[in-house]
């Protein structure tokens, strides 16, 4: 009994640590994101679970009551941001067209109310992917997200 329950654990646990690629689109222009364990990571580019560049932003967060949050905006001419709102943001390497925008809050706040219900162009990332999906679809994103749900 102790075998099948110690393979039952070592199962649940393989299971969901394995890394899993989630597509952004939006005109033309992917962000891949690869989940590991409380870290994210962000590629420029669609890219499977093989050949990542060595350029991508990475989310982390740790603790019991954290999280991640943030804000992708597809802007023109295939240029992309990152707005962090919960977690760590940090990026690796040289990517011109992909990169954190630091917002003060104040600013923040009136950029958000200006597309609430209608993000069009930005999609709203959750380190839980339920949300993610519920938050996006209620405010009328038009990027494309291919989640493994």
């Amino acid at each position: 009994m102790r075998y099948i329950l110690f393979l039952v654990i070592i199962f649940g646990f393989i299971a969901c640590s394995k890394e899993t690629a989630i597509y952004y689109e939006y005109n033309e222009t992917t962000i891949t994101r690869i989940n590991k364990g409380n870290k994210i990571l962000f590629f420029y580019g669609k890219f499977d679970n093989e050949n990542f560049p060595e350029m991508f932003v990475e989310a982390e967060y740790s603790g019991l009551n954290s999280g991640m949050q943030a804000y992708l905006n597809f802007l023109p001419n295939k240029q992309v941001e990152i707005i962090g709102i919960m977690g760590s943001f940090e990026k690796t390497g040289i990517i011109s067209n992909f990169n954190i925008k630091e917002i003060d809050n104040i600013r923040f706040i009136a950029w958000k109310d200006s597309i609430q219900g209608n993000y069009n162009n930005t999609i709203e990332l959750f380190d839980v992917l339920q949300i993610e999906i519920e938050r996006n679809q209620q405010n009328n994103s038009k990027v494309k997200a291919y989640h493994p749900l």
